[in-house]
C-alpha cells in the first residue's frame, strides 16, 4: 500500500538518523484515500449525547466580526478577534476583560498574524506576534506579566515543564531547510532548541500549527510523495524530547483535476494535486479530521478502537460539496456540528454567527424523516435564536461526548 510504504520510507530515515527509533512503535497511519468519494451522513447521537449553547455577551468593548482564534481554560474563554482584540468571557458568556492592545509597546501586539496560548501550569495567557517576533504575557484579569523578543518568527507558542516552545517561522526557514522549535524560559531566556524537524521530515515545510491536547502539537508539513501527501501529528514528551504519533494520508492518483482556460488552446491547462488536513482533535475514542479535498471541505471520523476511517461528508451536485458540513444534529435539530477545539476533556466545541442558525431553521431540510430530535429541545434553540439580531456575537455550541 502506497501510504504504508510512505510511512516505512519515513521511518527508516529516522531510525538511520538514530533520533527516534524508541518511539517508531507508537506511530500509526491514517489514510482517507479509501473513502475520499464514499461519503455517508451520520448522526450526531451517535458519538454525542447533548448539545447546549452560549451566547457571547455583546457591548461596545466586546463585539465580534469574526473569532480568529478560542482558547478555554476552566471556564474561562479566550476570543481573538478578527481585528486584534483578545476578549475574555465566562462560561455563561458574560464579558469579563479585554487582554491587552494593538500597538508595538509592552503588552501590545499587532492587528494581524497573533494566536494565543493558555500556559496551564502559571494560569496565564501568552499572546503570541508573529509580525514582531514577539511573545507578550497576561494574568487572565488582563494585567501584563512580562513581554520578550524571540529570535525566530513565533507562529505558534506552547507551554511545557514551565518553558515556551515557538516553531522558527518559515520566513526564512523554507529557504535555509532549518527548521527547528527554540525553547525559552517563561522570561524569554533562550534554553536550547529541540531536534530539528528537518531532522524528522526529510523533505517538506512544517508548521507547527495547533495546540490539540495536552503533549500534542500538530505540524502541518507539505511533505509530498510520489503517490501521497502526508501529514505529521507529533507528541512533545516534554520540553527536550518530539516524536511522531500519526501520519495523515491521502493518496495523490485520486486527487487530480484540470481546468481549461477559453484561450482556444486544448493543451493550456491547470493540473492540481490538491488535498491537505486542516483541523485535528482527538478524543478517548475518535479522532475528528478536517481536511479540504479537491478544494472543498471533507470530514472524517476515524475509530481507534477500530482503526477504521469513516468520510462523514456526503456530496451534493457534481462539484462534490458536502450537504452536511459535519454530523447531522438529530438531538436539538439545529445546525450540523463539526469540533473546532476542546472546551473540556468532556465536551467539544465549535462556534457560528447566529445567523447561520436562522437561515438553518427556515430551511430544514436535511434531516431524514426516519430519525427525530427531542421537539422541546429544537423549540427553545428556536426562541433563543430568534432572540438575536445583527449586532448579536458568535454563539458557542458545545457537544458532550458520551
Amino acid at each position: 500500500m502506497l501510504t504504508v510504504a510512505a510511512a516505512i520510507f519515513l521511518s527508516a530515515a529516522w531510525q538511520k538518523r538514530g533520533t527516534i527509533s524508541d518511539y517508531l512503535r507508537y506511530l500509526e497511519v491514517i489514510d482517507i484515500t479509501p473513502v475520499l468519494y464514499d461519503g455517508e451522513q451520520v448522526m450526531a447521537s451517535e458519538i454525542f449525547s447533548d448539545f447546549r449553547y452560549i451566547e457571547l455577551e455583546a457591548n461596545e468593548e466586546s463585539m465580534i466580526r469574526s473569532i480568529q482564534d478560542i482558547v478555554v481554560h476552566n471556564g474561562n474563554i479566550f476570543i481573538l478577534e478578527s481585528s486584534g482584540k483578545v476578549l475574555r468571557f465566562d462560561e455563561t458568556g458574560c464579558f469579563l476583560n479585554r487582554i491587552g492592545s494593538t500597538g508595538r509597546g509592552p503588552g501590545e501586539f499587532s492587528q494581524t498574524n497573533i494566536n494565543l496560548n493558555i500556559l496551564r501550569d502559571q494560569n496565564q495567557i501568552a499572546v503570541t506576534d508573529h509580525t514582531l517576533k514577539k511573545v507578550n504575557i497576561f494574568e487572565f484579569d488582563g494585567k501584563h506579566v512580562t513581554s520578550f523578543t524571540v529570535g525566530c518568527y513565533p507562529l505558534y507558542v506552547a507551554s511545557v515543564n514551565n518553558h515556551l516552545l515557538s516553531y522558527t517561522g518559515w520566513l526564512h526557514a523554507q529557504f535555509s531547510n532549518n527548521y527547528a522549535i527554540s525553547v525559552t524560559t517563561l522570561k524569554g531566556k533562550p534554553s536550547g532548541s529541540l531536534l530539528p524537524v528537518e531532522r524528522f521530515i526529510p523533505r517538506g515545510m512544517a508548521i507547527l500549527w495547533s495546540h490539540i491536547a495536552d503533549g500534542y502539537y500538530y505540524f502541518r508539513d507539505s511533505l509530498s510523495l510520489r503517490d501521497a501527501n502526508v501529514d505529521t501529528i507529533y507528541r512533545i514528551v516534554n520540553k527536550d524530547r518530539i516524536f511522531p504519533r500519526y501520519y495523515l494520508s491521502a493518496g495523490k492518483k485520486h486527487l487530480t483535476w484540470e481546468k481549461r482556460y477559453n484561450t482556444g488552446d486544448p493543451d493550456r491547462t491547470i493540473r492540481k494535486n490538491s488535498v491537505y488536513f486542516n483541523g485535528f482533535v482527538e478524543t478517548a475514542g475518535h479522532i475528528f479530521l478536517g481536511a479540504r479535498v479537491i478544494d472543498v471541505p471533507g470530514y472524517f471520523l476515524y475509530d481507534k478502537a477500530k482503526k477504521a476511517v469513516r468520510n462523514i461528508s456526503p456530496p451534493s451536485g457534481p462539484g462534490g460539496i458536502a450537504s452536511i458540513r459535519g454530523f447531522t444534529n438529530d438531538i436539538d435539530g439545529g445546525i450540523p456540528f463539526w469540533p473546532a477545539g476542546y472546551y473540556s476533556d468532556k465536551e467539544l466545541l465549535a462556534y457560528f454567527e447566529p445567523r447561520f442558525l436562522r437561515g438553518h431553521f427556515r430551511n430544514i431540510t436535511i434531516l431524514p424523516q426516519k430519525h427525530s430530535y427531542d421537539s422541546k429541545k429544537h423549540l427553545s434553540l428556536k426562541e433563543r435564536i430568534e432572540r438575536s439580531d445583527i449586532n448579536s456575537n458568535p454563539w458557542i455550541m458545545l457537544a458532550k461526548l458520551k
